[in-house]
């Protein structure tokens, strides 16, 4: 959004803050941010990723850069994401110098493929990034129901159904697709 846009995305529910490795001190950033009235904590057995929401709202995931075989990955909690080693510069975007990647479009071609065209509806967690690898199946299947869940009560039936089917929830996609136009309950 800074980049194409130059603002945040009205869409993207959070603010990401990737760190390199060589300066990851996830403690001190628990500490730090336990510390900090204004931040909640929201930290994951099973992610090294630090998860803050602001108390005035906005969820903030800090998350660590580290190198595997040659690429820079960072996780979520049931995906994680590569993306070809970089550098970061300072750029002035409006009246803001941020810190980005200093080949932006090639990190932002990894992470979104074609991101010069706006898609609010895509999902970094699942094969909409062309970055992706999942780490935990059965929690990407909970994350397709829910998002099921949401389309449906938003009335997209059709959405719902090609969700519930990506979960590999065959037999609730049925019952999905069978229920009732007018009720949302299918009763």
């Amino acid at each position: 959004g800074l980049v194409r846009d130059r603002r945040p995305l009205g869409e993207d529910g959070d603010i990401d803050v990737g760190i390199f490795e060589s300066d990851w001190r996830r403690e001190a950033l628990i500490e730090l941010f336990t510390a900090d009235p204004m931040f909640d904590l929201d930290l994951h057995p099973q992610s090294e990723k630090v998860g803050l929401r602001h108390r005035g709202g906005s969820p903030v995931d800090i998350f660590r850069f580290y190198e595997e075989d040659g690429r820079l990955w960072h996780d979520g909690v049931f995906v994680r994401w590569h993306n070809s080693p970089f550098q970061v510069v300072r750029r002035r975007i409006g009246r803001l110098e941020v810190p980005l990647p200093a080949d932006a479009d090639r990190y932002l071609t990894e992470s979104y493929g074609d991101w010069r065209t706006r898609r609010p509806s895509f999902d970094a967690f699942t094969d909409d990034a062309p970055n992706i690898e999942v780490t935990w199946p059965e929690y990407q299947r909970m994350h397709f129901v829910r998002r099921a869940y949401q389309l449906l009560v938003r009335g997209d039936r059709a959405a719902a159904v090609r969700e519930l089917t990506r979960a590999g929830e065959d037999r609730l996609s049925e019952r999905v697709r069978s229920m009732s136009p007018t009720s949302p309950s299918g009763a």
